[in-house]
């Protein structure tokens, strides 16, 4: 499979987790909202940023491409957060947008800073 298809397949694969995550019925998830949620939200948006960010290192992008890839994880986060609200039991919070936009950027920053060094031989 070609680089760069296989790339942005992984992407794609998480995107798709993080849908089927946000789906889930609020009846089936914890009462109280927790710190350990905003961490989730966090972590996941995380996770998205650093794949993106991999993906973008080795296609030879400028920061300028990685930051407009940031601001698409952060619309995708805003939609995301309102799509929750289709969701019988669920609600969008703007906590967890921010949340998600932080996640996002430490996930791409670390990811860089990660592809910068030699481990980038076994990530790419």
């Amino acid at each position: 499979m070609e680089r760069s298809r296989r790339l942005w397949m992984e992407v794609g694969v998480w995107l798709a987790f993080q849908v089927f995550l946000t789906s889930i019925p609020g009846d089936s998830l914890p009462d109280e909202i927790t710190p350990s949620d905003w961490l989730a939200h966090s972590g996941v948006y995380a996770m998205l940023g650093a794949l993106v960010a991999r993906a973008g290192h080795v296609l030879g992008w400028r920061w300028r491409r990685l930051a407009a890839a940031y601001l698409v994880i952060v619309a995708f986060g805003a939609l995301d957060e309102l799509h929750q609200q289709l969701i019988p039991g669920r609600e969008a919070a703007l906590e967890d947008w921010i949340a998600d936009t932080v996640g996002a950027f430490t996930g791409m920053l670390g990811g860089y800073l990660i592809m910068r060094t030699r481990l980038a031989r076994w990530l790419a």
